[in-house]
């Protein structure tokens, strides 16, 4: 868990003055599970994250990503599946985005829809 403090009018303007984090990291031989949250002391702002991953065999993997976000009475949301393929450091996959309800690409971490 973290604490920020920020006190300059770009950051305040998006974040408050006082923002709480909470991050956490599971992972086993084949899964892993990354949960972030964040939420502003004094101003409307609240953020989910959840990303979870399972390597199917060798280079290949499935995972989901869920992220929710609200700032000033308005929201975001995307959740979004992915077949991947690691190549070297980066993994090259094919999402589908339930949000947008279409199939897409993601390449060195960009996704393209």
């Amino acid at each position: 868990m973290t604490y920020d403090y920020y006190n300059d009018p770009g950051t305040t303007t998006f974040f408050g003055h006082h923002r709480l984090t909470l991050q956490s990291y599971l992972s086993s031989k084949r899964m892993t599970l990354n949960l972030v949250t964040g939420r502003s002391l004094d101003a409307d702002r609240v953020n989910y994250q959840a990303d979870l991953g399972y390597r199917v065999g060798g280079p290949w993997r499935l995972s989901y990503s869920y992220t929710y976000d609200r700032y000033l009475g308005g929201s975001y949301f995307d959740a979004f599946g992915m077949l991947s393929y690691n190549a070297g450091m980066r993994d090259i996959g094919l999402t589908y985005s339930q949000r947008l309800k279409r199939f897409g690409v993601q390449i060195l971490g960009a996704n393209l829809h």
